[in-house]
């Protein structure tokens, strides 16, 4: 144990901080179990909570519910809701805490994922960069605690994706470098799976640092076409390997949302751009 310690003291450091600085942060403010408030406000308080539920209910005594619930308004499918709101591996925790504590398992789902955002960044740093010692907890903490994990932190099947995108992007750079494709194909079905919209999110991100990457690294073309390939059919694997979830999500989503998707573009911009800078 020791010897494990040593050997990842900067990941121990950089999962633990976070977690620490955001208790420390629950309990002033007296969140739930510390006080009467809690992290039930906006839509995690009115809508988010009601699906943690019946997340507990449908594993622990009522698994017909998962695909069909006559309770969704007059009765409905349950995969949209599923895969959007529920199929985070991290829920199963959910079924520790029985109801009238599902508050605090509420708050300890945030605060794990915190840290393992600052973990999975920590260890990406140390696999593909000289850099160590303090600048990669630094550098983690700061990913960790970004400005969007705090405005998103109420949306919490959102925030998986801050410890899954460090992984895909590790196993992206193993493909460029001709390494197997195995931990890229696995950790980006997870991230279609544990939510679509946040898959989407990725898959577009992932295009343009492939295409980073691909320039900055640039040999001959030869490469390139090898690297694409393996990019493109990898990416392929793993939407073929979510799409027991991805196509009833959009079978779903076309009785639904998409009906009402707007879908001309407006070729100006909403706000400044520059004025974006000031965020950053």
């Amino acid at each position: 144990m020791i010897s494990f310690v040593q050997k990842n003291k900067v990941h121990i450091i950089s999962f633990l901080i976070p977690v620490i600085l955001m208790l420390i942060y629950y309990i002033y403010r007296k969140m739930v179990p510390f006080g009467g408030s809690s992290l039930l406000t906006v839509d995690l308080g009115q809508q988010y909570i009601d699906f943690f539920s019946y997340f507990r209910r449908a594993i622990l005594h009522d698994p017909s519910s998962i695909v069909y619930s006559f309770s969704n308004g007059l009765g409905g499918g349950m995969i949209g809701i599923w895969s959007y709101y529920l199929l985070s591996p991290l829920n199963w925790l959910l079924l520790f805490f029985p109801g009238t504590h599902i508050t605090s398992g509420i708050m300890l789902l945030t605060l794990l994922k915190y840290g393992l955002a600052s973990l999975s960044f920590s260890w990406l740093i140390k696999k593909n960069s000289q850099i160590s010692g303090v600048l990669i907890v630094l550098f983690s903490i700061s990913y960790a605690l970004m400005g969007w994990t705090i405005a998103n932190q109420l949306n919490i099947m959102w925030l998986d994706i801050l410890f899954l995108l460090p992984l895909i992007l590790n196993g992206l750079i193993k493909i460029l470098n001709g390494g197997k494709r195995g931990s890229y194909i696995v950790w980006l079905t997870l991230a279609f799976i544990s939510n679509y919209y946040m898959g989407y999110m990725v898959s577009l991100f992932i295009i343009l640092m492939f295409c980073f990457l691909v320039t900055d690294g640039f040999v001959n073309w030869k490469k390139v076409r090898i690297q694409s390939y393996s990019f493109v059919t990898s990416s392929l694997i793993s939407g073929l390997l979510a799409s027991f979830i991805l196509l009833p999500t959009f079978v779903s989503l076309l009785q639904s949302k998409a009906q009402y998707t707007v879908t001309t573009f407006k070729w100006k911009f909403d706000y400044f751009p520059l004025d974006s800078l000031g965020s950053v």
